[in-house]
């Protein structure tokens, strides 16, 4: 770099930007804390974490805790093992995912460029569904949950995904910002609406696509409290990690913290790699002026 680069970027250089920056970096250092935290404390064996102080260093760098809770975080009452759970998670976290962004999209393109009547109850009525508490609908979940046949089965990821909601608004904007004159020209060409939408509105909004999926995704895998109510029997690892949390609490011999933090290590990880992967597509969307809409 030039001299009269490094003296470019000086100029620009104010104090409320320094106080900006600083503030944002003290933010992210508290976002790490909890991580490191778990990190530090998955290194130590149980009578280190019983018997020394809580910041004390580990004696040596332990990996017996991500072996134990491999085996520990099995379900006793259901049977289920760690790579049956592992396996619960994608169908419930990737097939909810999935099909909640699959069905929001199609409904918010049709209420995006189409004119019909009720169409703005529609949208009216997808931002009122947000504002409704979770636990105010939990009865009728279960209810209906239980009435279709879908309770403690993988078909409750197609029968509780996501229609109305977040991924709806936000599919919305996306597709009021793709002019329509792609879809004019296709269907001049002879391509029906199934063509239309899988082959040209849908590929032209993929990167929000992306970010929603992973969005819920990631949500979805850390979840305990959903599997916990409606499918116990097939319990997901975020579920194995509550019971084993519950186990820990209740002072049992063979329970450890090290070793549950361990297991939430090992949780974190599809997360982080996904996140990693994919972080600039979540950071770069592009939605040009569909925000209008």
């Amino acid at each position: 770099m030039s001299a009269r680069n490094i003296a470019s970027k000086l100029k620009k250089t104010t104090p409320v930007r320094i106080i900006v920056f600083l503030i944002f970096l003290i933010y992210a250092i508290l976002l790490l804390v909890p991580y490191i935290f778990a990190f530090y404390v998955s290194l130590k064996t149980r009578t280190e974490y019983n018997s020394t102080l809580i910041l004390a260093p580990p004696q040596s760098f332990n990996l017996s805790n991500y072996i134990e809770a491999w085996t520990a975080l099995a379900s006793e009452e259901s049977g289920t093992s760690v790579p049956m759970m592992l396996l619960n998670s994608l169908w419930y976290a990737g097939g909810v995912a999935f099909f909640s962004v699959l069905f929001s999209s199609m409904g918010a393109y049709v209420v995006a460029k189409y004119e019909f009547r009720g169409k703005g109850f529609v949208y009216a009525f997808a931002i009122v569904t947000m504002m409704v508490p979770v636990m105010g609908t939990l009865p009728s979940q279960l209810r209906y949950v239980r009435a279709i046949g879908s309770l403690n089965s993988p078909l409750y990821m197609i029968t509780m995904c996501q229609l109305l909601g977040t991924i709806f608004i936000v599919m919305h904007s996306a597709f009021k910002s793709i002019s329509w004159e792609y879809a004019e020209a296709a269907f001049i060409d002879g391509a029906g609406q199934f063509i239309v939408f899988f082959g040209i509105m849908l590929p032209q909004s993929v990167s929000v696509l992306v970010a929603m999926f992973l969005t819920n995704f990631i949500w979805l895998w850390a979840d305990s409290e959903t599997p916990l109510i409606f499918f116990d029997e097939l319990p997901p690892v975020a579920l194995g990690l509550y019971q084993y949390k519950q186990i820990v609490d209740s002072n049992d011999p063979y329970a450890s913290v090290p070793t549950f933090y361990a297991g939430l290590i090992l949780c974190m990880i599809p997360s982080l790699v996904l996140f990693s992967v994919f972080q600039k597509t979540l950071m770069d969307i592009q939605m040009g002026g569909g925000l209008k809409g």
